[in-house]
């Protein structure tokens, strides 16, 4: 028997690498705040030649390499194209050399999911919305994640799969499904922040991106910190050392409270320079906003850096289910009301949408040591 042709591997391997490409200028376009550096979708508006239009694909390369914004704004818009072409040709092979109807059905799935980034992003274009392009951004990474999901159920691997520990797979699962879930929570309280922000102001949104940004490489000590914390709760609890675990706690929180503190110092007391290198005006409504969040996030640093280092333990000890039960009730039952409440009914604005951030991270430590407290985690890790 003939080995499965491997054409429709290859052409999904080449969808995902050519989509990373466009995720890639999609972020530049962003950064760059070049998304409306052309006009029009498919048919895209000249500058150079006052009043012309052409079919997005024959845009004349003068136009293309006019300036910065439109060379990567219309890059962005020449690698979608190539993706739906590949999309296309992977759905097409499918059907044509693999008779597993789950490949058939996997290959769909990739090009639908392209089809609809393709229209939010045209339609972020024609409606020139911000809350459109911010919905374009966070879609196009979960069409990255299901175009590697494609790739795997077409690859060689998936086709002829080696054995399978099914008690073993069914640890992974047990431990992982949670951490995935949870970043499902986060990221939909993230969307109604931005939702709430959008009611108030524009600037607020873009000042929201702003510190994020900055919080992202702020808190890369305190998740090293936090990764290390994993990796000695999980060699001294496999050892059967739950009490050197504990130790291993115990000087993460110190670490991650030391060095989250200076960097508390820093985002407070220079706040306005760090903005400065974004280009942002301190005194301008942008600035302002901007300013005000970093500070709040600055406040709140100390006690999250404190709580990830329970993340830490809880994930060094296969507990995922601890950070998932106490970001659920944190985010979505405490800090998005809270956020509204401060911030619609009570009229503190942005600043009150913002300040459940800080007081958040607070519920979130108590939380974290209670469930410290109880030990469960020492017998889960046992187990694992």
């Amino acid at each position: 028997m003939s080995a499965p042709s491997r054409l429709p591997y290859r052409l999904s391997v080449a969808t995902t690498i050519t989509t990373m490409l466009l995720v890639l200028f999609g972020a530049s376009v962003t950064t760059m705040g070049a998304g409306m550096a052309v006009k029009g979708w498919l048919m895209p508006e000249g500058e150079l030649t006052e009043g012309a239009t052409w079919f997005l694909p024959l845009f004349p390369l003068e136009e293309w390499f006019r300036d910065p914004d439109t060379f990567v704004e219309h890059t962005h818009r020449m690698f979608g194209i190539v993706v739906g072409l590949l999309s296309i040709a992977t759905v097409a092979a499918t059907h044509l050399l693999d008779k597993r109807a789950v490949a058939k059905a996997a290959a769909w799935i990739g090009l639908v999911a392209i089809s609809v980034q393709g229209v939010l992003g045209g339609t972020r274009v024609l409606e020139d919305s911000q809350h459109l392009a911010f919905l374009h951004g966070a879609f196009g990474q979960l069409v990255f994640a299901v175009l590697c999901g494609v790739t795997l159920v077409l690859s060689p691997l998936f086709q002829d799969p080696p054995s399978l520990d099914r008690a073993l797979a069914g640890k992974l699962f047990a431990i992982g499904w949670p951490a995935a879930l949870d970043m499902v929570v986060f990221n939909a309280s993230f969307l109604s922040i931005i939702g709430m922000l959008g009611r108030i102001d524009q600037a607020a949104v873009d000042a929201h991106a702003i510190g994020l940004r900055v919080q992202a490489l702020a808190f890369v000590p305190g998740m090293s910190i936090s990764q290390a914390t994993g990796a000695l709760v999980g060699q001294a609890l496999g050892a059967g050392h739950p009490r050197e675990a504990r130790r291993v706690l115990r000087a993460s929180v110190v670490m991650s409270l030391a060095v989250m503190t200076t960097l508390t110092a820093i985002l407070v007391g220079l706040a306005e320079p760090v903005i400065a290198v974004f280009g942002v005006d301190p005194s301008s409504d942008l600035g302002q906003f901007a300013v005000t969040w970093l500070k709040l996030l600055g406040y709140g640093m100390p006690i999250a850096g404190a709580y990830i280092s329970f993340v830490g333990l809880f994930q060094g000890a296969g507990q995922t289910r601890a950070p998932l039960a106490i970001n659920s009730v944190a985010h979505l039952v405490f800090q998005v009301p809270l956020s509204w409440i401060l911030g619609f009914p009570l009229g503190l604005g942005a600043w009150g949408v913002w300040a459940a951030f800080p007081l958040s991270f607070v519920l979130k430590l108590a939380a974290g040591f209670v469930v410290y407290r109880t030990g469960r985690w020492a017998k889960v890790g046992a187990d694992v």
